[in-house]
C-alpha cells in the first residue's frame, strides 16, 4: 500500500474519549449485572479510522463477529473476524481473523479487555490495478457488557486493530457497538 492519504480524525479521537468516559462511568457505579459467560457470540458495527505506516488517515466502516467459550468467570477464549472498508477514489479493505482472549478484570463486573493475534488481509483497488497483502493481525480492545434481559447484552467498544504486511503496516481505531448473547 504505497498511496498516502492525508487528513486527521479529530472526531474519532473525541468519540473515543467520550466512549471510554461512558464505559468507566458505568463501571464506577458499583452495580453489577454480570451475565453467565458460558459460550458467547457477538456481532458489531463500528466507524474506524485507518493509519498506514503511522501517517495517513482514512475513515470507513467495519463489522465483526466473534464466538468464544468461558474458561472461568474472568477469561473467555475464542475467535473473531473483522472487516473494515473505505470506498473513496481508491477502495481499501482490511480484514482479520484472530484468536482472542477476552478478560473480565473483575469477575462480577461487565468491563472487558480483549487481546488477540492472527492473520490480516489488506486489499486496495484503484484505477491502476489491485494490490493484495497478507500479514500478521493484532487486536486490542476495551468494552462493556450492558445487560439487556436474560439473553442479550449491548456492547459499546473501542478496538485497535493492527496489520503488519510486507513493506507496510496499518493501525485501525474502531469505535462501535455490538450485541452479544451468552
Amino acid at each position: 500500500m504505497r498511496q498516502r492519504v492525508s487528513g486527521g480524525s479529530n472526531a474519532m479521537h473525541v468519540g473515543t474519549v467520550l466512549l471510554l468516559a461512558g464505559i468507566l462511568s458505568l463501571f464506577a457505579t458499583g452495580e453489577s449485572h454480570a451475565q453467565d459467560r458460558g459460550s458467547l457470540w457477538a456481532a458489531g458495527l463500528a466507524v474506524g479510522s485507518q493509519a498506514v505506516d503511522g501517517r495517513s488517515s482514512r475513515t470507513g466502516v467495519s463489522g465483526h463477529a466473534a464466538y468464544g467459550h468461558a474458561l472461568n468467570d474472568i477469561l473467555l477464549l475464542g475467535g473473531e473476524a473483522s472487516v473494515w472498508i473505505n470506498r473513496a477514489s481508491t477502495s481499501i479493505m482490511q480484514s482479520s481473523l484472530n484468536a482472542v482472549a477476552t478478560i473480565y478484570p473483575v469477575a462480577s463486573a461487565d468491563l472487558f479487555i480483549k487481546l488477540g493475534l492472527g492473520f490480516a488481509y489488506l486489499t486496495e483497488n484503484s484505477s491502476s490495478g489491485r494490490e493484495n497483502d497478507f500479514g500478521l493481525g493484532l487486536v486490542a480492545g476495551l468494552g462493556y457488557d450492558i445487560v439487556a434481559g436474560d439473553v442479550l447484552s449491548i456492547r459499546p467498544f473501542v478496538n485497535v486493530v493492527g496489520g503488519a504486511f510486507p513493506g507496510t503496516s496499518t493501525t485501525l481505531l474502531e469505535l462501535g457497538v455490538g450485541v452479544s448473547r451468552p
